[in-house]
């Protein structure tokens, strides 16, 4: 990975929705606005909601009384700007302003020397943070077209997808540890009820944005957040913009658009491939047995394998040219 392109991206990255616990609380405490739901007084849980000023929600908190923690859910940014066409990749702060808001227009009771080190990005446990790009849209197409195209790109290279056709493409869209998706911001700006931006010298501005772009945004929830930094609890402070990019970037990394190799590569193009990987790929398009015509090497059969994968998206249990779209190479190919 070019550490260049690792810099633009964590420049440009943005956060969205999060999701985070706050323990050591007292939520018996909580003023009567919340709504109670649940009769067995150790299961117990109470909830609230913020609005923006064009009456959306845009953070919620739920008590839950027997664990004695608060779960936040939402957009910071969106609450406090009215839109989210733009964020701040700053997670501590974000995640401050949404205790802080919540604190002070829901009463939760949350002390101070506890908001000392939630400026700091300690002290609260991440669960879920989504950060969105903005990618600019190809010259002579419209944002419709793009998506339009990545979902069938998508399609063909096998990956599991769902579109909303000239609106939005979602990349493995039930997935539980991480998703990707990419969407026209602007069609669910004119869409969406109740969604107007805010009046300001940069409304149109935004919106021009909205229009010239197509917003890609990952979703990390809390499997993938363990996994990936195989600790607990995960705080704000640890989740740089260098290291979002480089979680955003992994991920999307997993869905590649090419597709399998369906025919036998020409003399020209065999000569690009480099050397070492040209007698793998010779054997794979004859339709002979791979690990067996490099003499049982475990190392270079997966060393090659890796690289044809990654350049060409070619496995080995994947059909030769030979043997036709339908056939399938043995299992130990």
């Amino acid at each position: 990975m070019s550490k260049n392109y690792l810099d633009i991206v964590s420049e440009r990255i943005m956060i969205d929705t999060i999701g985070m616990r706050i323990g050591n609380v007292d939520p018996a405490r909580l003023p009567k606005k919340f709504a109670q739901v649940g009769s067995d007084d150790d299961a117990k849980w109470a909830k609230g909601s913020l609005e923006t000023e064009a009456s959306k929600q845009s953070l919620e908190v739920r008590a839950i009384k027997s664990k004695r923690e608060f779960n936040i859910t939402g957009s910071p940014a969106f609450h406090r700007q009215g839109h989210n066409i733009i964020s701040s990749n700053d997670l501590p702060m974000l995640a401050f302003a949404a205790v802080q808001d919540l604190n002070r227009e829901l009463g939760l009771d949350v002390k101070y020397w506890s908001a000392a080190e939630f400026a700091k990005g300690r002290g609260i446990h991440m669960t879920r943070i989504d950060t969105p790009v903005l990618v600019g849209v190809p010259s002579g197409i419209s944002s419709a077209d793009a998506i339009n195209a990545m979902a069938l790109a998508c399609i063909a290279a096998g990956n599991n997808t769902s579109i909303y056709i000239g609106q939005s493409v979602y990349f493995d869209q039930n997935s539980q540890p991480a998703s990707l998706k990419a969407y026209d911001k602007e069609v669910e700006i004119s869409r969406r009820r109740r969604w107007k931006l805010p009046k300001s010298s940069n409304a149109d501005k935004l919106r021009e944005l909205a229009g010239k772009t197509i917003r890609l945004e990952a979703v990390f929830r809390q499997k993938y957040l363990q996994r990936w930094f195989k600790e607990r609890p995960l705080e704000p402070a640890q989740l740089t913009p260098e290291v979002l990019a480089e979680m955003f970037l992994e991920l999307f990394d997993r869905y590649t658009l090419k597709r399998d190799i369906r025919k036998a590569l020409n003399e020209e193009e065999m000569l690009a491939v480099p050397r070492r990987f040209r007698p793998a790929l010779s054997h794979w398009q004859a339709g002979f047995n791979v690990r067996k015509m490099l003499g049982g090497n475990e190392t270079e059969y997966s060393r090659c394998h890796a690289f044809l994968k990654n350049m060409y998206c070619l496995l080995y249990t994947s059909p030769s040219p030979r043997d036709g779209l339908l056939s399938r190479m043995p299992s130990s190919a």
